[in-house]
């Protein structure tokens, strides 16, 4: 009986690895000639290899061969010197994988500099192989939790086919959650074994995946605070204190020692022992987005993966019925959503529902099978909750393939925007919704010092590059039009004099727009610069004017914030304009422009 359990889990595991691996090979033959990977917030994980391995030299000052200035979003000023706000510990989970990609650069003639197919291709077989290593270690963590396989393999399954996992796995495979995931369930497993075991060698090992953790993602410092769920799941009948205080001293130790390591690697950086990299962000701990983090259309956890949210309603039964690692559960769980959704872009930029909680899905996993063992105790359950699941899985997979199709925006979904694209898998799709608003961090300063405000409502302002004439609509003035005649419109530049210092321009752009054809305004972009005083661009970015497709055949409302991190000198002109290079239709009314200084 026993073999038997183990060979189904074996299967299971098999069957894992070989459809992770069909579609890989499927995914790379489909993008062999566009296989970019590496891209967006992973090139900041990454850079750290072609950096120290190609080019010897961690000031980035030869960065641009390799990741041009416009995507070096990662690097913050500090001390007019280059600071990778990003920790190398993704990049040193690559570095095997990076090696063989530069070796067989070598052997086959290619540039080796870091960004040729072969870096691209390896990368994304890293993020492959952390996967199933995550999965294997949580498999062999529930093994240890329930002999029940068909209620483990029920919720592994549904982790993967019904939360993000895939899509970071396969399409954004340069981020650090994926490798976070295959960590924090190492630690989670050998943590456990160490305590059911009392082997040093299992502490140790868990001790070096803490290091990992903490070298990968400092935050994620957090999970020690699941310390006592692991004790419990242990099923210590009694506490023992020297294997309590064997456990504290390996945890500080390696606590320790990944802050003196990312301590050094700053200081190779920027020449300063700087721990906190993340400047001019951070978190809003008296005014977290706690509902908005878990529960709405833009990003909420449980609204995207709602398999997560019967994970936790189980964990909050138990926890009520008084099972004591239940409730050390519940309290991980609370104290994890609280920190995330305080942090000052709760929304985690570019993602695909809340990409943060990635890392901890392994902690998710246990009040699951809870639940598939409640599930399994009858057919009727099977059937209800089994149907309903599956949904839920179908509905993930869909917007995972919406999503790496572009017809998902990575930002900006509200309900609205939502409903309009469900499970609407045509192409044509693609591309047509607009961000929202960003909100900033930081102090904005007095507008005497440093703010400019402009309203257009075109009654009497009047800009040089559009046509004013009278409405025909709705609002009963006189409207600005972009067409054909207009290429670049409504050119506002102001000249930036620093009379106090401040780190960032925080921009807001809204106005009232109508097209008179549907998805015109999507050929329409906003483009935000910064030049010297010799005209040349040191800041440029566009971004869509269309907020959501007019299918009522009313005037919108868009507003748009932009924060802008380039370095800022007395002189340098800020401009923001409508680029039309198409030449649509569209009406504009009640312009208006904000910038501010931050501090």
């Amino acid at each position: 009986m026993i073999f038997s359990e183990v060979k189904k889990i074996r299967t299971f595991y098999f069957a894992l690895t070989l459809f992770s691996l069909l579609f890989f090979s499927v995914r790379v033959y489909t993008n062999k000639e566009k296989l970019f990977v590496i891209d967006g917030d992973g090139r900041g994980y990454y850079s750290y290899l072609p950096a120290l391995f190609l080019q010897n030299d961690l000031s980035w000052s030869k960065l641009q061969e390799y990741c041009p200035k416009e995507r070096q979003t990662f690097l913050n000023d500090v001390n007019n010197k280059k600071l990778n706000k990003y920790s190398f510990g993704t990049s040193l989970l690559m570095l095997p994988f990076f090696l063989i990609a530069y070796f067989l650069s070598i052997v086959l003639g290619l540039n080796c500099d870091g960004n040729n197919f072969l870096f691209h291709f390896f990368i994304s077989i890293a993020a492959l192989f952390y996967f199933l290593s995550g999965i294997y270690f949580s498999i062999r963590s529930l093994l240890l939790f329930s002999k029940n396989t068909n209620v483990i393999i029920s919720a592994v399954s549904a982790v993967i086919i019904g939360t993000s996992i895939l899509f970071y796995t396969f399409f954004e495979c340069s981020l650090s959650h994926i490798y976070s995931f295959s960590c924090i369930s190492g630690f989670g497993f050998f943590t456990i074994k160490f305590l059911s075991k009392n082997c040093k060698k299992l502490l140790l090992i868990a001790a070096l995946f803490l290091f990992l953790i903490l070298v990968i993602r400092p935050f994620n410092v957090i999970v020690i605070a699941s310390f006592p769920f692991l004790f419990l799941h242990s099923h210590q009948s009694r506490v023992d204190f020297y294997k309590l205080k064997m456990v504290g001293i390996y945890f500080l130790f390696s606590i320790l020692i990944a802050t003196a390591c990312l301590l050094l690697f700053n200081y190779l950086q920027c020449g300063t022992l700087i721990f906190k990299t993340y400047t001019n962000e951070g978190f809003n701990f008296l005014n977290p987005e706690f509902f908005n983090f878990l529960f709405s259309a833009r990003k909420g956890l449980f609204f995207y993966s709602p398999i997560l949210f019967i994970a936790f309603t189980t964990t909050t039964v138990f926890a009520i019925k008084k099972q004591m690692k239940f409730i050390f559960l519940f309290l991980f769980f609370i104290v994890l959503f609280y920190v995330l959704s305080a942090w000052w872009n709760w929304f985690y930029g570019d993602s695909f529902g809340q990409r943060v909680v990635i890392d901890y899905y392994f902690f998710f996993l246990f009040p699951l099978t809870y639940f598939f063992e409640f599930v399994f105790s009858s057919l009727s359950k099977q059937i209800i909750f089994g149907v309903t699941i599956l949904l839920f899985g179908i509905l993930n997979l869909v917007q995972t393939w919406q999503v790496a199709n572009g017809i998902f925006p990575l930002d900006g979904i509200t309900l609205e925007k939502y409903n309009y694209l469900f499970l609407k898998t045509d192409k044509k799709y693609a591309g047509v919704m607009g961000e929202e608003a960003i909100p900033s961090f930081g102090k904005i300063v007095e507008p005497k010092l440093f703010c400019i405000q402009e309203n257009f409502d075109f009654e009497k302002n009047v800009f040089n590059h559009s046509l004013v004439l009278e409405d025909k609509t709705n609002l009963n003035n006189r409207i600005a039009l972009v067409d054909s005649n207009y290429q670049f419109a409504f050119t506002a530049s102001y000249k930036i004099l620093k009379q106090k210092i401040f780190s960032r321009i925080y921009t807001t752009v809204e106005f009232d727009y109508f097209d008179e054809t549907i998805l015109d305004a999507k050929d329409i972009v906003i483009v935000f610069t910064i030049t010297d005083s010799n005209s040349k661009n040191l800041y440029y970015y566009p971004t869509m004017l269309m907020d959501f497709p007019n299918v009522s055949g009313d005037w919108h409302h868009r507003k748009l914030t932009n924060e802008i991190k380039q370095k800022i000198q007395d002189g340098n002109i800020f401009s923001v304009y409508f680029y039309n290079p198409k030449g649509k239709r569209i009406l504009i009314d009640n312009y208006r422009i904000l910038v501010q200084g931050l501090e």
